[in-house]
């Protein structure tokens, strides 16, 4: 079947894939500026509600991505890669700038996430050393017989 698909079917397959990523990059927008909303206003529920949305929408668009390149590498394979391109740069580009915000967006996101865990004392906690145990017959020896310095 694939041998059946010509250059004009995969430009077409390639520019539904790029309009699919488009709106995965925008709804990923979304996501970002309503976390951002939700770490403002305190509701640790709502913040990580949206973090596991945005991990779905990321398999999503890691996904769209993959039959993207494969596309790509046939139209590349029949030869009809670097001039068909010209087309579909418009949305490059405002997949890339959509992209550039959401990482800016996602780095205040991670320090205000780190700010409030700190303000909570939610952190992983250092490992705690068990007390010694005393012998009860002689207190200045452990239970193994060591002296207790």
């Amino acid at each position: 079947m694939r041998g059946d698909l010509r250059p004009s079917d995969l430009l077409e397959y390639l520019e539904e894939e790029k309009a699919q990523k488009l709106e995965y990059c925008k709804q990923l927008f979304r996501l970002c500026v309503l976390q951002r909303e939700a770490l403002e206003s305190g509701d640790i529920a709502e913040v990580a509600e949206v973090i596991m949305q945005k991990r779905d929408l990321l398999k999503n668009l890691s996904q769209v991505e993959d039959r993207i390149e494969r596309i790509a590498g046939s139209l590349t394979s029949l030869g009809e890669g670097s001039e068909n391109d010209d087309p579909y740069d418009g949305l490059d580009h405002e997949i890339a700038a959509i992209m550039k915000e959401v990482m800016a967006l996602e780095y205040e996101n991670q320090a205000s996430l780190a700010r409030k865990a700190m303000e909570m004392r939610i952190f992983p906690r250092e490992k705690r050393k068990r007390p010694r145990r005393v012998s009860v017959f002689n207190p200045l020896r452990s239970s193994r017989g060591i002296p207790i310095t």
